[in-house]
């Protein structure tokens, strides 16, 4: 689970960098080809049931809880300082979603299906980068 959860994690950079460089495109097809297998092979766990589904379920939660230090530590760059906020909520954001759709996660009680939406998702990184300066 540590695996798929990294690479959900380089998925997310990945889509921030093609936004400053588009250039680097197949740095995002990489991530999501490696996202895409990881998801596979997590829903056929998931799929055989107990003992394994639930084993795989523990080790998602215990990665996520340690996940906003990780983002924290990794989004430390000063250049970074404007937008710190709203890019740390959005790939929590993202990564709650993934987990909640391939079925590592539960939805938590009282919260509709709403698909996540932040500014950097509808608006990219360009359209952030240029509105704080």
């Amino acid at each position: 689970m540590h695996l798929y959860g990294y690479e959900t994690l380089g998925l997310e950079f990945a889509r921030l960098l093609v936004g400053l460089r588009p250039d680097l495109t197949s740095i995002l097809k990489d991530e999501e080809v490696h996202v895409g297998f990881f998801e596979h092979e997590v829903r056929a766990i998931l799929v055989h049931g107990e003992p394994a589904a639930e084993g795989a379920r523990q080790a998602a939660q215990a990665w996520r809880r340690r996940l906003p230090r990780t983002v924290d530590r990794y989004l430390q760059d000063e250049s970074l300082a404007p937008f710190r906020v709203e890019l740390r909520r959005h790939i929590l954001d993202v990564i709650d979603a993934r987990f909640l759709a391939v079925g590592l996660l539960a939805r938590p009680e009282g919260e509709g299906a709403s698909p996540v939406k932040t500014a950097i998702g509808e608006a990219g990184v360009s359209h952030v980068h240029e509105s704080h300066g």
